[in-house]
């Protein structure tokens, strides 16, 4: 099985949209392919990131309870 080549960013950005069932004009294609390569690229680090020492985000402080 051959791996199919790889979208363009603007092909992604289309692809997304028609998911979304959204539609940007032509010339905010290249703008949001740049922007969400940078998202993608925010988001790997994120995933590569070792949080397994990090607390919770969700503690309270006692005191908040009525």
């Amino acid at each position: 099985m051959s791996k199919q080549p790889s979208a363009s960013p603007i092909d992604e950005v289309i692809r997304l949209a028609e998911l979304a069932g959204l539609r940007f004009p032509e010339e905010d294609l290249e703008l949001l392919a740049v922007a969400l390569a940078d998202h993608s690229r925010l988001v790997a680090s994120m995933l590569e990131s070792d949080v397994s020492e990090l607390g919770s985000a969700l503690t309270f402080d006692p005191r908040w309870r009525a």
